[in-house]
């Protein structure tokens, strides 16, 4: 249930903020400085695309990005995972390394 909770909580940080962000409204939703919110986008840690020398930093792009870099996985993720793990069988005779 955390992980449903964490996931809710970002849609609600990103509803308030428009479609397009500037440099401020990244670093605050993010909670980093502007000069690390520039260095994140120079480096392409954070999805934006720069014309000319103006940074175009879309919020869907952002939060979406956040959420499948995120280190947490959501319920559904993780009883995938658990239906998907086949137990390790113990090697044969014939697989085991020889002494």
């Amino acid at each position: 249930m955390e992980g449903v909770q964490l996931v809710g909580v970002l849609y609600d940080r990103f509803a308030e903020l428009p479609e397009n962000l500037t440099i401020e409204q990244l670093a605050d939703v993010l909670g980093v400085k502007r000069a690390t919110a520039y260095q994140w986008l120079n480096r392409g840690v954070v999805p934006a695309y720069k014309l000319g020398g103006t940074w175009i930093i879309f919020r869907d792009e952002v939060r979406e990005h956040l959420m499948s870099s995120r280190n947490i996985q959501s319920p559904s993720e993780a009883s995938t995972e658990e239906q998907a793990e086949v137990p390790e069988k113990a090697p044969t005779e014939l697989e085991q390394d020889p002494q």
